[in-house]
């Protein structure tokens, strides 16, 4: 109600920030009481159609922006499945077309658990991301690229810079310890190399990369696998 008034922009900036998530979950909680199951119940294929009609035609215009602003690889599928959804303004437009009867209710309805599915099925997008995408890319990555010629050594030597090693870098270098990481994922490397952490790629099951390392003269040696 207050939404209507006069006063609404100046009541929306005022609130504090915990304020903005509760105005929010009680928008949802009206859509969600807002939507008639039994109408997904009768024409669920209907529904589920369309959610993925809507899906499908926003990624191929995702798609296309990708490419003309040459966002590529993963990111180009970040990009395409992460926005690939109806947003939560749709249930505002809709709303609104009823109450001016530019669309019928029944067909608001039918619009808004399409609406609502293209949502719910958004962490599926992100799962196919992390899961069959992502890992593809970084395995050409890694293939492509060969390993780095290590020019310094270091008393440490940090194999693996995962969540874990990452961690461990961090906590080296805070304490003035130098330290040298190795690790076989290239993304993995420049991420330490943005905050300017000493990293080289290469597989550091080898030998050789070791002892170019300075396996022989370090105080201290760690690391961590995935198995």
């Amino acid at each position: 109600m207050a939404a209507r008034g006069h006063c609404s922009l100046s009541l929306v900036e005022h609130l504090p920030g915990w304020a903005h998530g509760l105005v929010l979950g009680l928008f949802f909680i009206t859509v969600g009481a807002g939507i008639n199951f039994g109408v997904l119940a009768e024409s669920w294929d209907i529904v589920m159609l369309l959610a993925l009609a809507v899906i499908i035609g926003k990624a191929l215009i995702l798609v296309g922006l990708a490419l003309a602003f040459g966002i590529r690889s993963s990111d180009g599928w970040l990009f395409t499945l992460g926005l690939a959804q109806a947003g939560e303004f749709g249930f505002v437009l809709l709303t609104y077309s009823t109450q001016n009867r530019v669309i019928p209710a029944d067909t608001a309805q039918m619009l808004s658990l399409v609406v609502a599915l293209s949502m719910f099925l958004t962490p599926l997008l992100f799962i196919v991301y992390d899961r069959v995408v992502l890992p593809r890319y970084q395995k050409a990555s890694n293939e492509e690229a060969g390993p780095d010629e290590i020019e310094e050594q270091a008393p440490v030597i940090v194999a693996g810079v995962g969540r874990f090693g990452q961690i461990v870098c961090r906590l080296l270098r805070a304490n003035n310890i130098p330290s040298v990481a190795l690790d076989h994922a290239l993304e993995q490397i420049e991420n330490l190399r943005r905050i300017q952490l000493k990293s080289y790629f290469g597989d550091a099951t080898r030998i050789q990369l070791l002892e170019t390392a300075g396996i022989a003269e370090a105080r201290h040696a760690g690391g961590r696998t995935a198995n």
